[in-house]
């Protein structure tokens, strides 16, 4: 996979973004999105508990990630082991985004590292979810997406 760097968004409030640290070529897998693929039912107990998850409405079903996972490591961790799909930022202009999200089979790169009794089990699928470019992405150039599509 390309390298990746996690720096200042372009986009105002948006925090940390992902940029190409060297040129992207159409239909690359960026990154991953690191974090277990859980059922919209899991998410939203999560999210009544105030748990972190990152919702994707991946077609043809809506599905999200266990975001727990995300502040357990450095950013340069995230980069370095292509697992930095969640903090690919949203563009509303579809002439600004330059990846979307894609599901892939294979065992998903965490298992629930928590134990909630009032949870059911979070785990719904063997997919991976990627981060692929939509068209060719110069090196400096944020990489952007669109949650819902």
């Amino acid at each position: 996979m390309p390298s990746v760097l996690l720096t200042k968004s372009n986009y105002e409030n948006a925090g940390v973004g992902l940029f190409a640290n060297e040129k992207i070529s159409k239909g690359t897998k960026v990154t991953e999105c690191g974090g277990e693929i859980i059922c919209f039912q899991a998410a939203q107990e999560l999210a009544k508990t105030k748990q972190d998850t990152d919702c994707l409405a991946l077609e043809p079903h809506f599905l999200a990630i266990d975001g727990r996972v995300r502040n357990q490591f450095t950013k340069e961790w995230y980069c370095t082991h292509h697992k930095a799909g969640a903090f690919v930022n949203s563009a509303i202009d579809p002439k600004e985004r330059n990846a979307k999200y894609q599901c892939f089979a294979g065992k998903p790169p965490y298992i629930q590292p928590y134990k909630n009794e009032n949870l059911p089990d979070l785990r719904c699928s063997q997919k991976r979810i990627y981060i692929v470019a939509t068209r060719d992405i110069q090196k400096g150039e944020e990489i952007v997406t669109h949650y819902r599509f």
